[in-house]
């Protein structure tokens, strides 16, 4: 089958009428999937028409052949091109087709999995947690060891070196096609996780005794970083990591918490359409006790609090078991290069003020009070106890009235930390892509000069919030200018 045909085939789990429905609304920006017809073919580009105010440019390269390394098109020809800039500074829009090609498969996993179907990949790798398969030559995806089908999973003879004879039997498996259905995927991670066992005939007679709502007893078959999978006798249901607990809870706590074999209740929380996935709940066999805990609490409130988590984002803070909220780190004013992390340590007491509590979304927002900022968060102040006015000027000329001196006089204190804010905020937003609001968070983050921007690193100036990598990476450069 030819790229073109790859490219415009419509299967039953996408649509490309579909896939073009939804970029439509992103024509022109980066990301889109637009439909385009070939105007030229050059040595080194393809001019590509999208209705656009100009035409794109496809590298030539992504219209050949990977076997044959021929062009398999022709101008008037239609392909499916993917925006990777709106704009270059010599005017060109930039396109790629195998980005399209990727993306419609990405979107095309999506759909197998809220469907729940099977499908074949190709095993192109084999290591000791499981095997590596491709789906349509693309998209790698991991099945796990304990995922892969009784009759493929590796058989250990007594005193046989688990790690090479695991990896031994699974090399046998190299470009064979197995049967797969998906366990996770997120485009956004490049992350497809799939099983073998997923994809087995199950038994139709034990699936239709269960219903939404029923509470059954089960055993647990594997733990994930991402939830268990428990055998309800015959097939397996799966309880995500979010449905363990009211509490939050780490992805290394499950291998802790719980053992292979162990025997547990569960609800029934969803059976799909087909009947074959069953997803499973542990928390929701009791009540959610965050309503109830909540009704204690009150907007203001100033109350002590326990560091439970530290994110790039910001703090969790746990007011009492299954309570906690986050403590945002806009409301945290660190020093330059300064983290989170160097701050506040997990299980650290802290007192917080309750700014907000959402009891439909179950979510409880925080921040820090003034009197409880570190040290170095707090602004200087300088107190004017008096002001001496020298007179220098000759004695004929009238001395300044109390009117123009009690400014002087009044000014009592001078906030240290916002003497030259406003002109570095004026300086930082001059530079392309920083707002004045990003800029004040810029200088309250601690970057006070741009030197201090021209000195600081990618990966730091991304953790303020508005800035991208590919922005800080700007502000860098202008600074250091």
């Amino acid at each position: 089958m030819s790229l073109v045909d790859t490219l415009f085939q419509i299967n039953n789990s996408v649509s490309m009428k579909q896939l073009l429905a939804d970029s439509k609304e992103k024509l022109l920006q980066v990301g889109a999937i637009v439909e385009g017809t070939i105007r030229e073919i050059y040595s080194d580009e393809a001019r590509i028409d999208i209705n656009a105010k100009s035409e794109g440019s496809l590298p030539i390269d992504e219209l050949k052949d990977p076997d044959s390394n021929t062009i398999d098109y022709k101008k008037g020809d239609k392909i499916l091109v993917y925006v990777l800039c709106t704009e270059t500074k010599d005017g060109k829009i930039l396109l790629s087709s195998s980005k399209a090609q990727v993306e419609r498969m990405w979107f095309e996993l999506e759909e197998l999995n809220k469907n729940n179907e099977s499908f074949e990949v190709k095993i192109v790798e084999a290591n000791r947690g499981g095997l590596i398969g491709i789906f349509k030559g693309k998209i790698r995806g991991f099945i796990p060891l304990s995922q892969l089908s009784v009759h493929h999973r590796p058989k250990l003879k007594k005193g046989e070196e688990k790690d090479n004879n695991v990896q031994t039997q699974l090399q046998k498996l190299l470009n064979s096609h197995l049967t797969v259905r998906i366990i996770e995927v997120d485009a956004k991670r490049n992350r497809l996780i799939l099983s073998e066992r997923a994809a087995e005939v199950q038994n139709p007679n034990l699936i239709n005794e269960l219903s939404v709502g029923k509470h059954v007893e089960g055993k647990i078959s594997n733990i994930l970083k991402f939830g268990l999978f428990v055998d309800l006798g015959g097939f397996d249901g799966f309880v995500h990591i979010s449905e363990v607990s009211w509490n939050r809870i780490k992805p290394d706590d499950l291998f802790t918490k719980f053992k292979i074999g162990e025997r547990i209740k569960v609800v029934v929380i969803d059976i799909d359409d087909n009947g074959k996935r069953v997803s499973l709940s542990i928390k929701q066999l009791e009540p959610n006790p965050w309503i109830a805990v909540a009704s204690k609490y009150h907007v203001g409130q100033i109350v002590n609090g326990r560091v439970t988590a530290t994110a790039e984002f910001g703090l969790f803070i746990e007011l009492e078991p299954s309570f906690e909220g986050l403590l945002h780190i806009s409301d945290i004013k660190l020093e330059q290069n300064q983290k989170l992390s160097d701050v506040f340590k997990e299980n650290d007491s802290i007192k917080v003020k309750i700014a907000t509590i959402d009891t439909e979304k179950k979510r409880l927002g925080l921040t820090l009070p003034e009197k409880e900022l570190p040290s170095f968060h707090k602004t200087e102040v300088k107190e004017v106890k008096s002001v001496e006015v020298v007179k220098e000027e000759p004695a004929e000329k009238p001395s300044p009235s109390s009117e123009e001196i009690t400014p002087v006089v009044s000014s009592v204190a001078v906030s240290v930390d916002e003497e030259g804010k406003e002109d570095m905020v004026r300086q930082f937003s001059e530079i392309e892509g920083v707002g004045k609001t990003t800029a004040a968070r810029l200088y309250e983050a601690g970057y006070k000069t741009l030197e201090a921007l021209g000195k600081a690193s990618i990966s730091e100036l991304s953790l303020v919030p508005g800035v991208r990598k590919s922005l800080a990476d700007k502000i860098i450069k202008a600074a250091q200018q």
